[in-house]
């Protein structure tokens, strides 16, 4: 009898499973009676028709049978399944996947109980099907399979694995960011920081990175990158010897022969940083840089791989061409910087010659015989050069030997003691200054040159003038402390004689308090940087304190300092006593709109309880009405108090953006203003994609000013327009009214606060003038930007554009 039923089952086996290709096999040679479907023979009807049907079908399909969907996925589903094949054929689905059971149940439950299919596109899952969580993304559909009585009694899931897909879009991306991020880099250094951001954003799949260089045929690397590890640490340190005796954390010296090393890093003791993942990376990569532009590679790249992904083939060929890029921009950046460095050598001394040739240049032998002249001798001469050279001096200029030339013993003395001389000849019968150097050269004659500093003689008196009766503090001073020379102002400003202050060390006229500031000045000064409006106190001669606002030059090579300083005495009264004025009037308006905030929701709130009773008559509905009118202006009135203060007083306002539709919003903000001004013409116009991510409550905010600001200041009877656009960078909003244009010297200040666009009637006092203000404020920390125009032709309009996404924290600064 038991032959009998095993020949059946066996019979309804081959039946059931023909054909069916590696999944049919394993199908036939399964002991499903141990499975918690029970033999074959049992099967009901449906469950048999879909089986045939699951293994039939070259798209990836696995049934869920029973209460317990049991899994039978057919050739195609194999993949999917990893290393759980074939351990979790004809096991519930749960046990299969048990780290992703908690995403998987609710649908497969939804479908069970409402036999209605469910789609999810590129669906996230974290999966461990091949040793190790894998980040996988998914297309799949749902579908109900009915049993007897109208029953679902399993579930279809057809899917297909878009995790390749998706990782190379995303790498395609990070290689396209660094591309764009990189473009017109001048450095080196720009350019290892461009990288840096760019590998830091894309850190999913380049958990971390380090990029090593190398000089020359320096037998050392230094770190000059690191993301997602510090520098110098053990996994980072910032010089590898690239010697493969010497240990070291990344095999570099083996790498010098090698285009790519995988370095396994299960081993290691210290964690690594996976990135967005909390598992440490399994494997890295070290990639040479420029093996085909040399017999060795300039630079070493070593990249930390994802621990939810396979080092597959597209990975590694991603991770190639990432090194690629680097390794191109890399030598692009360092070929153009040494051709710079050599391009500034070249001007240099192309600068240098012409600097020394805009004096006038001679050269003559040990007769005095001219051997070499430039331009400028020509031109002073009067002669071209071939009437000069090779005349002797006097016979150009007889009174070159006139005793009475002091300079003349200089140039004998640099002839025949060979020592180079340097002296200022004044001729001034005609107010001529010339400063002279002459050189001895090795044919045993001498060099030299003449310039015409008349000029700068003449500016030197100038000089001397507007330092003695400059009103400000003018001094040169040494870095030991002491002053050196010092104006009339000083003693006209602090009391003090010229002769107390130089013998005066200057930090004992300081004020105690500011000698902390005063040294940190002085180590600046030593270290050969300016010092530009620094704010000290000095000690007056009656005893009393100025404040002096510093401005100090270093002249390193004659280790003086030439300082300004102006008193800022009075000014800084000023100051202070504007801060305390504007303090004073910012906390008294916080205080103020915070206090009237309770009784106005009290007065809002008893408005709105009226309003609810059935029993009110037409006057007393219309009396709660105006009170609760009356109310909510109140309230927008503090809140715009209150964002005034927090503008003024916090640094901005702020926002929490959240995707929406600014279509649908305006909509709204539009149907609520009509029920607050019945009697107005309110149209809208609306165009293109309006949504993004801002803040909503804001955006209401922004519009309610907008369109009371333009009900209010307009004629009545008139319409006010809005229209609403799509962009492809964003959307501008723009809010017309008609009437009297905004005067020119209104529209200059409209946007600050306590301000009104004009006179129109008994509706300007309601306001305090805050509302614009608002708006602006609004529109900058979403990233936008407002502006208004105001004609007798056009009317008036307000034009807003907004980013689709706001700046973060950071980017606004």
């Amino acid at each position: 009898m038991e032959s009998d039923e095993h020949e059946l089952e066996h019979q309804a086996v081959e039946r059931m499973f023909p054909g069916g290709g590696q999944m049919g096999a394993r199908m036939r040679a399964t002991d499903w009676a141990s499975t918690p479907l029970g033999p074959v023979l049992a099967w009901p009807r449906e469950l048999r028709a879909c089986v045939g049907m699951v293994l039939a079908n070259h798209f990836p399909m696995n049934l869920l049978w029973g209460p317990e969907l049991v899994q039978l996925y057919n050739d195609a589903y194999l993949p999917l399944m990893g290393d759980k094949h074939p351990a979790y054929l004809g096991r519930p689905c749960r046990e299969a996947w048990p780290e992703v059971w908690p995403q998987l149940e609710p649908r497969l439950r939804q479908v069970l109980d409402s036999g209605v299919s469910t789609t999810r596109a590129k669906l996230l899952l974290f999966l461990h099907r091949h040793g190790f969580t894998e980040e996988c993304y998914f297309t799949d559909s749902y579908a109900p399979v009915w049993g007897q009585g109208e029953q679902v009694a399993g579930v279809l899931v057809t899917v297909v694995e878009d995790t390749q897909m998706l990782l190379a879009e995303r790498r395609l991306l990070a290689l396209r960011d660094l591309a764009t991020e990189t473009t017109g880099v001048g450095t080196s250094r720009e350019a290892c920081e461009r990288i840096a951001d760019v590998l830091r954003f894309h850190s999913a799949d380049v958990p971390f990175a380090l990029l090593y260089l190398c000089e020359g045929h320096e037998r050392r690397a230094r770190l000059a990158l690191a993301v997602g590890l510090e520098a110098g640490g053990a996994a980072s340190p910032k010089e590898i010897i690239l010697d493969a005796s010497v240990p070291s954390p990344w095999p570099l010296a083996a790498a010098r022969s090698e285009a790519l090393l995988r370095v396994d890093l299960r081993a290691r003791a210290e964690r690594l940083p996976g990135g967005p993942w909390p598992e440490s990376p399994r494997e890295a990569l070290v990639l040479s840089l420029g093996m085909g532009e040399s017999s060795s590679p300039f630079g070493f790249l070593v990249l930390g791989t994802s621990p939810r992904a396979r080092l597959d083939g597209p990975y590694q060929d991603f991770l190639r061409m990432l090194a690629g890029q680097v390794s191109v921009l890399l030598s692009s950046v360092r070929a153009r910087e040494r051709a710079e460095k050599e391009q500034r050598e070249a001007h240099q001394r192309i600068a240098d010659i012409l600097e020394t040739m805009g004096d006038v240049f001679l050269a003559v032998d040990k007769d005095w015989r001219l051997t070499r002249v430039n331009s400028m001798l020509e031109r002073m001469a009067g002669k071209p050069r071939g009437e000069l050279v090779g005349h002797v001096l006097w016979e150009l200029w007889p009174n070159l030997r006139l005793p009475t030339r002091d300079y003349w013993a200089e140039y004998h003395r640099c002839m025949h003691e060979r020592v180079p001389v340097r002296f200022l000849d004044h001729q001034e019968n005609l107010d001529v200054w010339l400063e002279a150097r002459a050189h001895p050269t090795p044919d045993g004659g001498m060099a030299v040159f003449l310039r015409d500093v008349g000029d700068q003689k003449r500016t030197e008196v100038e000089l001397d003038r507007i330092f003695t009766l400059s009103r400000e503090l003018l001094c040169v001073s040494g870095l030991d402390g002491y002053l050196k020379r010092v104006n009339p102002a000083w003693e006209r400003t602090l009391g003090w004689s010229e002769a107390e202050l130089l013998s005066t060390p200057l930090e004992r006229l300081v004020h105690p308090e500011d000698l902390a500031a005063h040294a940190a000045n002085v180590e600046r000064l030593r270290q050969g940087e300016e010092v530009t409006q620094s704010d000290l106190r000095m000690r007056h001669r009656d005893g009393t304190w100025r404040w002096l606002s510093w401005s100090i030059t270093p002249e390193s090579r004659l280790g003086l300092l030439f300082s300004v300083a102006r008193d800022v005495t009075e000014a800084k009264r000023l100051a202070a006593d504007e801060k305390g004025r504007a303090d004073f009037e910012q906390q008294l308006i916080g205080i103020v709109s915070h206090d009237l905030r309770n009784p106005l929701s009290a007065i809002a709130l008893g408005a709105q309880a009226l309003l609810r009773r059935e029993t009110l008559d037409a006057h007393a509905t219309r009396t709660a009405v105006r009170i609760l009118s009356a109310a909510e202006r109140g309230t927008r009135m503090v809140r715009d108090l209150l964002d005034f203060t927090q503008a003024r007083l916090g640094g901005g306002l702020p926002i929490r953006p959240e995707p929406m539709d600014l279509h649908l919003l305006t909509r709204q903000v539009l149907d609520e203003m009509q029920m607050s001004f019945p009697e107005r013409d309110f149209q809208l116009l609306q165009q293109g994609d309006a949504r993004g991510e801002w803040d909503g409550d804001r955006m209401v905010q922004l519009l309610t000013n907008l369109l009371t600001n333009a009900a209010k200041y307009s004629p009545a009877g008139t319409p006010i327009l809005v229209s609403m656009r799509g962009e492809p960078l964003g959307v501008e909003l723009e809010v017309h009214n008609g009437g009297d244009p905004i005067a020119p010297e209104v529209l200059n200040r409209l946007f600050q606060p306590m301000q009104r666009g004009g006179d129109s009637g008994a509706t300007v006092s309601r306001s305090v003038g805050l509302g614009l203000y608002i708006v602006k404020h609004i529109v900058d920390v979403h990233g936008g930007h407002i502006d208004v125009s105001s004609t007798e032709a056009d009317g008036t309009a307000f034009h807003v554009r907004l980013p689709r996404r706001p700046p973060s924290f950071s980017e606004r600064g």
